[in-house]
């Protein structure tokens, strides 16, 4: 029931993180529990690099806000 709440953003604004970072995924899913980053690669030599997938972790946490699981709150992994 919460996919059919989704609200749909291709292609967002740029995101800047403290420090500068600057992070545009090429779609996000917002639902009153949920967040999802999107960030889709060409199947083939295209790849994520590691810190891709740290400056995109860093943004969906901040976008997520209060939407991280209450099984994911106590643990140090997901402290922002």
């Amino acid at each position: 029931m919460e996919a059919e709440l989704a609200s749909i953003t291709l292609l967002p604004q740029e995101d800047t993180l403290p420090g500068g970072i600057r992070v545009q995924p090429d779609a996000d899913l917002s639902m009153p529990m949920s967040y999802v980053l999107v960030e889709a690669k060409r199947i083939g030599r295209a790849s994520f690099q590691r810190t891709q997938l740290a400056k995109e972790y860093l943004a969906v946490r901040k976008a997520a806000v209060s939407r991280i699981p209450s099984c994911c709150s106590s643990s140090a992994l997901c402290r922002p």
